[in-house]
């Protein structure tokens, strides 16, 4: 198939579309690195039916990106942050009832900010990260920033030196109104030669911008100080407002960076997933899409340390995409996405289907939400699909019967006003020894692992953990199993999941007792399917919704109660030690969606696999 700018040449037949296309930018370049060059797309088309837009880019390297696939959004804000070059953007339109497309592309330049041979601090549009842009460097060596003040030094992640490009990274976790020292360090070897160290002070915080009350109920440690000091936030709004944002704090509770672009009314439902390992404190988040209806859910977006939008794909396309591999389509993203070492997405997506009557018990037809977890590649393209529906029991009906009519934590429904929230997936784990999915399913009590094998999995469930699964369990607690649990992950280089025990149907079935939320760790024997509980600690709080679970680097646990007291909303990140003691409690006045303790927004742990390569943080 060969597109031109004037019609579609399909198998060698010209079938002479009637699209026309113009691309305006603002500001025209060339442009400086780091310029947010906003392009608008107009379309013209004598057919009727709706266009869709897909944006992509290319380097004068041969490197080509998605920057936004097909979508209704005819706009795209592009911010070129790596270097400097000659750059192409490339607009495919497409006619949906038509299959008509045309395609246009633009050429433009981004030049250098620096002009000699010393760094070039520039602030950006969030007053808590600056653009460091440093001269180029030899090959075969690596570059990284340190930037900090007198109580400590944080450092990005390192870079291969380009010796005909500048080196530009976003600097990120900074307090404002505070001048910071930066110099860039180039590592040849063992060896590190510093750059001139200059200054940068942080603005302020935006007024307008809302921010939950927040208290530090218990000191913390000495020790706990030094283990992943930054506190990140995914905040969950009210309805009505305020309307947070995504933040990270200090485990002082004192803000270092937030993402406002979502604390809006039209674009206030967000999931801010996970950070990308990695990357230069790059992350996943889902965003609402006011051009569809319904519009929850509808975006997955990767986005930059300054806000910037690197790429992003819409249900729509992606459910497409499924329809034409002969998969069941999807409505919306939801709850988690995780990025894989080699460049893929995993990411949780709803699912709705009517089925007849007698299933789950129904007395007519019944409309049951399920999951689908998509590998999408890193053009977000469709490359390996799983199904609840065709992996697990249809009617082993959700546990407590939850069901959803269009309230927070559901997704949108198209077929009816009440559906069966069957599954409610909330959190993906990838195994690297084995290339398979963990995957945690709240209203079934279970995690299940499925067989993915790096995306020639058959996508079987090998097995089922949770009461009424495949194991037997070694505890000597009266309810040993967890219940709607969260953020089920294996720790690191080990056979223990820690996770966020809820407790709701440990709750529901213990109605005259005082029960709470619970820290949970276990460790599992895969061969013989037997379960062994390693950590069990009543956190005081019962959160009958979202969590964290988290096994922090000096060896404590992390775990964040998001939906304490619904009535009067609070959230409490708690740090235990592995003898059961509480040593930090910090609390805000509002629900969040999760919370991550990071060494800085550059590195989660220092057990990660990258950590070798990119140590991180160091305080010196």
């Amino acid at each position: 198939m060969l597109f031109s700018r004037y019609g579609l040449f399909l198998f060698g037949i010209p079938c002479f579309g009637t699209i026309t296309l113009s691309v305006t930018s603002v500001p025209s370049a060339p442009q400086p690195v780091g310029t947010p060059i906003h392009w608008s797309v107009k379309a013209s088309d004598t057919n009727s039916g709706q266009v869709v837009y897909q944006f992509s880019g290319s380097g004068n390297n041969g490197q080509s990106w998605m920057l936004q696939d097909f979508s209704l959004s005819n706009q795209f804000v592009w911010t070129v942050s790596a270097a400097e070059g000659d750059y192409q953007l490339q607009v495919i339109a497409k006619n949906l009832s038509s299959g008509e497309t045309n395609t246009v592309q633009v050429p433009f330049s981004i030049t250098s900010r620096v002009t000699g041979n010393s760094p070039v601090i520039t602030p950006t549009a969030n007053p808590l990260v600056a653009l460091y842009s440093a001269p180029g460097c030899p090959s075969g060596n690596s570059l990284y920033v340190e930037f900090g003040t007198a109580t400590g030094v944080t450092r990005t992640n390192a870079l291969p030196c380009t010796p005909s490009a500048s080196m530009n990274f976003y600097i990120g976790g900074m307090l404002p109104e505070t001048t910071y020292e930066m110099h860039y360090v180039i590592v040849t070897g063992p060896e590190e030669r510093w750059g001139s160290a200059q200054e940068f002070t942080t603005g302020s915080i935006d007024p307008t911008l809302s921010l939950p009350s927040i208290s530090i109920v218990d000191n913390l440690s000495s020790s706990s100080g030094n283990s992943q000091p930054v506190l990140l936030l995914d905040y969950l709004s009210p309805p009505g407002g305020p309307y947070y944002f995504p933040t990270a704090v200090d485990l002082q509770g004192r803000v270092i960076w937030y993402y406002p672009a979502l604390g809006v009314p039209a674009q206030n439902s967000t999931y801010f997933f996970r950070p990308i390992p990695n990357s230069q404190g790059h992350a996943l988040l889902i965003a609402d899409d006011p051009n569809y209806a319904p519009s929850d859910g509808q975006i997955l977006r990767e986005i930059d340390l300054a806000g910037n939008t690197v790429s992003q794909t819409n249900a729509a396309t992606v459910s497409q995409q499924l329809v034409a591999l002969g998969k069941w389509g999807i409505t919306s993203f939801n709850h988690d996405a995780i990025r894989l070492p080699n460049g893929h997405t995993l990411v949780i997506c709803a699912q709705e289907r009517l089925f007849p009557a007698g299933t789950q018990g129904a007395a007519g037809s019944v409309d049951i939400v399920g999951d689908a977890i998509v590998d999408l590649d890193p053009k977000w393209q469709v490359a390996w699909s799983w199904s609840g529906y065709d992996h697990l029991d249809i009617n082993r009906a959700a546990i407590l019967g939850e069901t959803c009519y269009g309230q927070p934590g559901c997704p949108p429904l198209t077929l009816a006003t009440t559906a069966n929230d069957w599954l409610h997936g909330n959190s993906l784990e990838y195994a690297p020894e084995s290339g398979d999915i963990l995957f945690s399913i709240r209203h079934q009590d279970w995690i299940v692992k499925i067989d993915y094998a790096n995306g020639l999995g058959t996508g079987n469930v090998l097995w089922k953990l949770g009461l009424g699964g495949d194991f037997t369990i070694d505890s000597s607690d009266p309810y040993p199993w967890f219940s709607h649990q969260h953020n089920a992950s294996f720790e690191p280089g080990t056979s223990i999941i820690t996770l966020f025990d809820n407790g709701n149907t440990r709750v529901a079935r213990n109605p005259n007792l005082r029960e709470n939320s619970r820290g949970y760790a276990l460790s599992i024997n895969e061969a013989n399917l037997s379960a062994t509980q390693v950590f069990l600690a009543d956190l005081g709080v019962y959160s009958p919704a979202v969590g964290t679970a988290q096994k922090l680097d000096n060896g404590d646990y992390h775990f964040h109660a998001g939906f304490v007291n619904p009535a009067s909303p609070r959230s409490d990140s708690i740090e235990i030690t592995p003898l059961g003691i509480q040593i930090y409690l910090f609390q805000d006045l509002t629900q969040t969606y999760r919370a991550y303790r990071m060494r800085s927004l550059y590195e989660v742990s220092s057990q990660d696999p990258r950590a070798a390569l990119n140590p991180g943080h160091r305080v010196r």
